[in-house]
Parts: structure tokens; sequence; C-alpha cells
């Protein structure tokens, strides 16, 4: 974490089951915790699918640390109960309407404290 916010990221597996090449013009996304919303933004980085493949995009997220904070009542608790996660955004086409359409995705997920501390570590030594 720096004094900007907590930077993370996400990393979405991207599959085309069509027989042509699809080639991704970047993406939008929000990220929510707790379903507090903490982060949005978007991306021109070009993703190629290949025909019947997968590909990675890394979506690099800024959490603000203010709505960290918000969450610190939840952490302090004897036993915390695992955090909720979502990211959700859409990609746009290249070959459709010049990346006019845009594709949607949303995934979610929890992670315990033990998890999420886990991964801070490294920045805390």
């Amino acid at each position: 974490p720096s004094s900007q916010g907590w930077p993370l990221t996400v990393s979405l597996l991207l599959t085309n089951p069509n027989s042509q090449p699809l080639d991704l013009e970047g993406y939008d996304y929000e990220f929510w915790l707790e379903g507090q919303s903490v982060a949005q933004g978007a991306s021109r980085e070009p993703v190629n699918l290949p025909p019947g493949g997968q590909a990675v995009a890394r979506v690099p997220i800024l959490v603000k640390l203010p709505a960290l904070m918000g969450l610190l009542p939840l952490l302090l608790q004897p036993e915390p109960p695992p955090i909720s996660y979502q990211v959700a955004g859409g990609f746009r086409l290249a070959e459709v309407l010049g990346g006019l359409v845009r594709v949607p995705f949303r995934f979610r997920g929890q992670v315990t404290p033990t998890e999420g501390l886990d991964l801070l570590r490294p920045y805390l030594q």
C-alpha cells in the first residue's frame, strides 16, 4: 500500500469459443468490497483471443485507503467473517463497430481476513 491506496491486480481468464480470433480494444471496470464501490477505471490495452483459445487480461486496480477504512470494524471482530468482493465491467470488441460493442463481465468471491493479510505481508515488511 501507498499514500495513494492499495494496488491490486485482478486476472481475468478469457475464453474464445469461436472459430475466429477476437480482438478486444480495452475494458472498463468497477470493483466492490462488501457491497461498497471502492475503485473504477478503464483501459485501452488490447487483448487478442485466439480461435478456440484463451488469454489472461490483467486489470490493475487502485483501492483508495478511505474505502478500506470502512472495513476496519468488520476486520476488528474477534472472528472476522470473509470479505465479499465483486469486479464487473466490459470489454470492447474491435471487430464490431470499431470497438463500440461492449461485452460485459462480472465475477464475485470472498476472501478471509487471513488470506488478505497474507497478500499484504510483502508490502508490510
